[in-house]
């Protein structure tokens, strides 16, 4: 496990319930950059037309440090959400609406971590647009933000209504990188009583005693090939292995990307649900690298990182750590059993445990 002690985390949401028979709708969060006291813009869309629907709701999270700005507004002689533009002497709205109608209200409230909408209308009038812009958001960044890379996504009670029904979308986060600050940030992690894990770190750092840090080169089969490191680079993923506790490192972060990839593993530096490779896990008392499956995606958490191949086995052995040989990842459509090295056997045993159609069976 991985935390930041400055920087604040964002978890990744993804729900797809549909209630109702109005379409399915997913909202995608846009990617942006900005610098310390810089602004930027950020979009939020949606993958169909709103015209049969009336209103929406949702929390916008963002990274710390990032928020709309709120001014006074000469227009109007009170304080609202946007800025004065003195080149063009305009006021600039913070937030505006591709799908809005002049009969709709947009609300915005600032909630811990971001802000929420509402945006509705009294008769229920649908939006009647061919629009898929839902919200077009101006941003700024404090001068204290941390470089990073973070997810602004959405949360809260999300819903886009029509009269009757509503729809609870699918969120596609986005991808914010923080860059230029001068701030520093501490990582700590935790190596579990499993002796293994990974890690992946914005900034360079010595090894503190206890742990030892190996690239993964190469995929050989059903093992992974490695090779000791004796220091940690920048955005550079490492397998780590040592002594269970707590580790802490501390620098000043430089990010250019969420992901980056050295040899056979890929790091990230947000939540990212993968639906393909291999995540280093302990099952059964074996610490290996088990398959992803397409169905069931995992969410590989922020500092860590995950094998990038594609292979049949459904376990890729650390080389020269366990005593897996091989675990067939092939069709089992005949029902074909295997031991927990990967051997063919003739069929399940009074005690252990068995591979079975890509499911482990235990046998008491």
């Amino acid at each position: 496990m991985i935390t930041k002690k400055i920087i604040s985390m964002i978890t990744l949401c993804s729900l797809t319930l549909v209630v109702g028979a109005q379409s399915a709708v997913t909202l995608t969060v846009g990617d942006f950059e900005i610098t310390p006291g810089g602004k930027a813009t950020l979009t939020i869309d949606s993958d169909i037309a709103l015209g049969e629907y009336c209103s929406f709701q949702f929390d916008l999270l963002l990274p710390e440090g990032v928020t709309m700005p709120y001014n006074m507004n000469p227009d109007e002689e009170e304080e609202q959400y946007g800025y004065y533009d003195e080149e063009n002497e305009e006021w600039v709205p913070a937030f505006e609406s591709g799908i809005k109608k002049s009969s709709h209200v947009i609300a915005c409230s600032s909630i811990e971590g971001g802000y929420r909408f509402v945006c509705y209308n009294a008769n229920f009038t649908a939006f009647k647009t061919g629009s898929k812009n839902v919200l077009t958001l101006q941003l700024q960044a404090s001068n204290d933000v941390v470089n990073g890379a973070y997810r602004p996504t959405l949360g809260g009670t999300m819903y886009v209504a029509g009269r009757y029904t509503h729809v609870v979308p699918t969120v596609v986060p986005g991808i914010a990188i923080i860059k230029g600050s001068p701030q520093e940030a501490e990582y700590e992690f935790t190596m579990s009583d499993a002796g293994w894990g990974t890690l992946m770190i914005p900034f360079a750092a010595n090894l503190p005693s206890g742990l030892n840090a190996y690239n993964c080169t190469n995929v050989n089969g059903n093992i992974v090939e490695i090779t000791p490191s004796n220091t940690l680079l920048a955005n550079t993923p490492y397998l780590l292995n040592g002594s269970e506790g707590k580790y802490k490192f501390i620098g000043v972060p430089e990010v250019e990307s969420n992901e980056y990839t050295s040899g056979c593993l890929t790091g990230v530096h947000s939540p990212t649900a993968i639906n393909h490779g291999y995540v280093l896990q302990q099952q059964d008392g074996i610490t290996a690298f088990y398959r992803v499956e397409t169905e069931t995606p995992i969410t590989v958490s922020t500092g860590h990182c995950f094998l990038n191949i594609k292979s049949d086995a459904k376990v890729i052995a650390i080389h020269g750590t366990t005593n897996i040989e091989y675990i067939n990842g092939g069709n089992d459509a005949d029902n074909a059993v295997y031991d927990l090295f990967g051997r063919k056997i003739n069929g399940i045993g009074n005690r252990g445990i068995y591979i079975k159609n890509n499911k482990k069976v235990f046998v008491k």
